[in-house]
């Protein structure tokens, strides 16, 4: 698992500055608060606890070199929960400042098959002056990949969309007990998993939170599970895994062909709809490996050609986005296959026993075999209860709550264009990109990888006090602030709103937001790159809907 550390104390800090009306001390003790009632569930104990002087862990939520939190001062609330007969137990944890207390709750998810994290992403909350509340979903223990956890249609429900609904509950139940009065406003907090658990909640309890903040969300988790494991797919059909060294220096080639398409040489493909790079150029040139040079063949150019283009079925059909062009995508194309993708496949989709583990042993699948297993993990039990595709936002519409997101253009786990396809379908449904606008907005981030890093992404506080004005004041942002700090060299950018794209205004410095402009796409941005030579895909893409065949940060990651 990687812990990509995206929001500075100053920053979360300042989040503060934007609720003058708090309660400097609680209406009641800690040691007094009563369990909350749940509906369609059972509250099995609460305990409670001051904590003075609490040191936080390390990891979580935080920034590139942030300073250290002071020390903390909260009331530590534990509920855990059960459902029927289920024997399930779900652990919510809950902390709430003794002082300084904001007026506002704030959720919080996790990465992977990890609902949550309680320490390092509650504290860097209580020092903003949330109340902050995490979930376990009952997993126990939780895993990054799913291995170990023996899923239950129970267990599986808690995951997909229940226990962040009744974390919500809890929440801002006890955070009204322990202030005497109900937060003013909730908001949500997460990427990756924490993303899809934003986008869940967006789209089946939209009236848990007056704001989500949604980066790199895992929807479509029965279409990019698979997809994660293309990579290996495509070296062991080719009988070559090539050498990560080879793959960097593809990636370079990739970049620098791509790079000036947006008017400056920053090192970043900001519309990778207009990249057109074919790998075959480079066949036959050295790229560096540790203390030697290599020379790229035929076999690893058609590779990468190949693991851009994205998932094919045996018959050369698209079954779903590729990565973009300048994506370092060497930790999905190692020896082994990612085992988030690996570990789906062959112990979640259709339950397959019979596979008997054999994606973890590195055989070979057979194309069809691939494909079958691809179509199978969208139409699983698991697959659609996970899927969180659900285009019609009514009812988010309706409440007036808003949904704030943003996706990294060199994401290597999740496909930026399920994100940007998905945000399309919404438009198709419900009446075009303006309607939309008012209530959910998309922000693309080129260069950026999975929850952060690469290029200039959004500091999660400052995105934060983007929702809160959105929210609480009414401004809709128009771009989202974005920055990176490189050998003392700070890089800033302000996110375009999908589907602008970013474009040097050709004065000025490269490394300053002031230079860019947002302009639309010369291309398409939500759609699949143009299929270079040496890459199959014969058909059209396959989206595994009916009626919609349209193209259209953080912290714990994927």
């Amino acid at each position: 698992m990687i812990l990509v550390l995206l929001l500075s104390v100053g920053a979360v800090l300042a989040a503060n500055s934007q609720n003058n009306d708090r309660r400097q001390t609680p209406a009641t003790s800690c040691a007094t608060l009563k369990a909350p009632t749940i509906p369609n569930a059972t509250v099995v104990s609460i305990q409670a606890a001051e904590r003075r002087n609490f040191t936080a862990p390390s990891g979580g939520m935080g920034a590139f070199g942030a300073a250290p939190l002071p020390p903390l001062n909260f009331c530590d609330v534990n509920v855990t929960l059960t459902h029927g007969t289920a024997n399930d137990s779900v652990r919510v944890e809950v902390w709430m400042p003794l002082t300084g207390w904001n007026g506002r709750f704030q959720g919080t998810g996790g990465g992977g098959f990890i609902p949550g994290t309680f320490g390092s992403t509650l504290a860097p909350q209580v020092a903003a002056g949330f109340s902050a509340a995490s979930t376990d979903a009952g997993l126990h223990p939780a895993s990054f990949d799913g291995s170990g956890i023996v899923f239950n249609d129970q267990l599986m429900t808690n995951f997909a969309f229940l226990s962040v609904h009744e974390m919500a509950l809890v929440g801002k139940a006890v955070s009204q007990q322990f202030y005497g009065t109900a937060p003013k406003f909730s908001y949500w907090n997460g990427c990756s998993t924490g993303g899809r658990q934003g986008y869940m909640e967006a789209q089946s309890f939209p009236e848990d939170f007056d704001g989500i903040l949604a980066a790199a969300p895992a929807i479509n988790w029965g279409k990019f599970c698979p997809a994660e494991f293309w990579p290996f797919q495509v070296q062991t059909e080719a009988n070559e895994f090539v050498p990560a060294c080879v793959l960097t220096g593809l990636t370079q080639a990739n970049i620098q062909a791509c790079d000036a398409l947006d008017g400056g040489m920053d090192g970043l493909i900001s519309d990778p709809s207009v990249c057109r790079f074919d790998a075959n150029t480079i066949i036959g040139k050295t790229v560096p490996c540790n203390s030697t040079t290599v020379t790229v063949s035929a076999n690893q150019a058609s590779i990468y050609n190949k693991i851009i283009s994205g998932p094919v079925d045996n018959n050369g059909t698209r079954l779903w986005f590729g990565v973009e062009p300048g994506t370092n995508f060497n930790s999905l194309a190692a020896t082994t296959p990612f085992n988030l993708g690996s570990t789906w496949l062959d112990t979640f989709v259709g339950n397959r026993a019979q596979l008997g583990g054999q994606l973890s042993r590195n055989n070979t699948l057979s194309a069809q075999t691939y494909s079958s297993l691809f179509e199978e993990s969208i139409a699983s039990k698991f697959g659609k209860m996970l899927a969180t595709d659900n285009a019609n936002l009514t009812q988010l519409k309706s409440t007036g709550h808003k949904l704030l997101s943003w996706h990294g253009l060199a994401d290597t786990i999740i496909m930026p264009q399920g994100t940007f396809d998905y945000r399309q379908r919404v438009e198709t449904m419900m009446g075009g990109a303006a309607a939309v606008d008012q209530f959910y907005r998309l922000f693309v981030a080129p260069g950026v990888g999975h929850c952060g890093g690469g290029g200039p992404s959004p500091n999660t506080a400052t995105a934060l006090n983007v929702l809160i004005n959105w929210v609480e004041n009414g401004v809709a942002p128009e771009t989202l602030p974005a920055n990176i700090t490189t050998r003392n060299v700070t890089v800033s950018r302000n996110l375009c709103r999908f589907p602008l794209v970013a474009h040097f205004n050709g004065t000025g410095d490269l490394n300053s937001a002031a230079g860019w402009t947002c302009i639309p796409s010369q291309g398409q941005l939500a759609s699949p790159p143009a299929v270079p030579a040496g890459a199959s895909a014969t058909g059209p893409l396959m989206l595994g809907w009916v009626a919609s065949a349209i193209l259209v940060a953080g912290w714990l990651v994927i």
